[in-house]
């Protein structure tokens, strides 16, 4: 079976999809997949991403953009583009609504060829963390003067869907919603072949300079204005972090692993000023860098410290929230209970002390079996099953 993939511009719908594909590839359910994007610029950010672009070539799969253009030109060209949907039966993934053109399509598809359109939901942060995330959206805009809108749960927004047989979901709903039908995948980013594969080429995608021990040091936007900081740039907070690690850059190598929107000229000026060294930047995917991290730092509440909770790796996450932020975290990180070691951009001797603490222990920070619930996948025989069945 062929399968059509839609993804919003950001690179964490194709982080959260891929490794679904390649379970359903290794299982034989589908082939040839073609990932669409909306726009040209997308693609810049994926095809930087030197672990997502093997996963996609380990499958067979394109990575192309819609056209752009005149309306009509736009659409003849993007017919021709996802003439798959009119030729072969097919699944459709679509991880934002695209209503027009894509929802006659698969309409078409599901009438002459019988396939299925689902919409995924795939995500890595569990239910309750999410609210949290949403809480903070709204601390956040009001800390910038702005009202923002409380976005619906999992389950109202499902209700809401249109034109789609079923949605991929990480969070196992405790009741089937009003909607499509739910297909729970779990976690999506630690499904057994996905791991295989990353396994497969940690070596040959990480190059001979990240050796361990390393740690994971995860970068966000440096140029952000920070409210907590008087609206000045996040560059200050950076440069703040970066002092403070700087004295154990002897005793551990640091891996930066950039964000499609870190400004990486203006961090190389950072590390000259501060004089850091002993240190290198990756573009391999996080969890193949987290494999032999001895710990995972991040200053903004990175998702990547899921990740790496997800494999074991120790967590810090060293903040400034903002008032809004603060309160929606409620004296904790916003990732919590999944970050091992938090600490405020205030107090600077906490962050020492924690990574000094690391490098001193070698194990793992005791952590709760009720944390690991938030990261159960679906077997890959059920994965399959679910899928299957939406074409019954």
């Amino acid at each position: 079976m062929r399968c059509v993939v839609l993804l919003k511009q950001k690179v964490k719908f194709l982080d959260n999809t891929l490794p679904l594909l390649v379970e359903l590839h290794a299982a034989g359910v589908i082939e040839k997949p073609l990932i669409v994007v909306a726009q040209q610029r997308h693609l810049s950010p994926i095809r930087q991403n030197v672990t997502l672009m093997a996963g996609i070539e380990a499958i067979g799969a394109t990575l192309t953009a819609l056209p752009s253009g005149n309306v009509l030109m736009r659409k003849l060209k993007a017919i021709w583009l996802l003439r798959v949907l009119l030729l072969h039966r097919c699944v459709a993934i679509a991880t934002t609504e695209f209503g027009g053109l894509f929802a006659v399509l698969t309409r078409i598809n599901r009438a002459i060829h019988g396939g299925r359109s689902v919409y995924s939901m795939l995500s890595v942060m569990p239910e309750f963390i999410d609210a949290r995330f949403r809480a903070a959206n709204q601390g956040w805009q009001a800390d910038r003067g702005r009202k923002a809108e409380l976005e619906p749960s999992i389950a109202e927004k499902i209700a809401t869907l249109r034109n789609y047989d079923g949605v991929l979901t990480s969070e196992r709903l405790a009741h089937a919603p009003s909607g499509p039908t739910p297909v729970w995948i779990g976690y999506p980013r630690i499904l057994p072949e996905w791991l295989r594969f990353l396994d497969r080429t940690r070596t040959r995608l990480l190059g001979p300079d990240v050796q361990a021990p390393y740690f994971l040091f995860v970068l966000q936007n440096i140029l952000n204005p920070d409210p907590a900081a008087g609206n000045k740039d996040t560059d200050a907070l950076v440069r703040e972090v970066l002092t403070l690690l700087k004295p154990f850059c002897d005793q551990i190598r640091t891996v930066f692993k950039p964000h499609p929107v870190t400004d990486m000229a203006h961090l190389r000026r950072l590390i000259d000023e501060i004089g850091y060294s002993n240190y290198v930047i990756s573009y391999a995917h996080p969890l193949q860098l987290l494999r032999g991290a001895r710990f995972a730092l991040a200053y903004y509440s990175s998702t990547v410290l899921l990740d790496a909770f997800a494999l074991g790796v120790p967590t810090i996450d060293h903040v400034r929230y903002s008032p809004g932020l603060a309160a929606a975290a409620e004296g904790k990180s916003l990732l919590a209970p999944f970050v091992d070691y938090f600490s405020d951009l205030r107090d600077p001797e906490r962050l020492r002390t924690n990574v000094a603490l690391l490098l001193a222990n070698g194990e793992p920070p005791a952590r709760e079996p009720k944390d690991r619930e938030s990261f159960r996948i679906a077997e890959g025989r059920d994965i399959v099953r679910q899928i299957q069945a939406l074409f019954a």
